[in-house]
């Protein structure tokens, strides 16, 4: 697991207010509510990255590994810290950053 330094402190709820749509949301849940877990989940076959929010409320540091425990050779956990649930606009530059050296890891 590897946690990057040098992220922008950027917590402003405001990245919320705007562009999130709660049609989105409904569908999202009614897709998660459709679809049995065990049907798909067993089947991973290429690299993961687990890019995670080091703040984020829903995934606390205790879940980390969940995802490198069931695919210990596929999984790459990468934590940006001083995030929350909002990763992306909160920090684009980072979360840019960690897929490209992701990405350049990969054989």
């Amino acid at each position: 697991m590897s946690t990057r330094a040098g992220t922008v402190h950027c917590r402003d709820p405001t990245v919320w207010l705007t562009g999130w749509h709660s049609d989105v949301k409904v569908q999202q849940l009614a897709a998660s509510d459709a679809t049995d877990q065990e049907s798909w989940w067993g089947v991973a076959e290429a690299p993961i990255l687990d890019l995670q929010a080091g703040a984020d409320p829903f995934r606390p540091e205790s879940s980390r590994n969940e995802l490198k425990d069931q695919f210990p050779e596929l999984v790459t956990v990468s934590v940006v810290p001083d995030t929350s649930h909002a990763l992306l606009p909160e920090n684009p530059r980072v979360v840019v950053e960690e897929i490209l050296a992701w990405f350049r890891s990969l054989p």
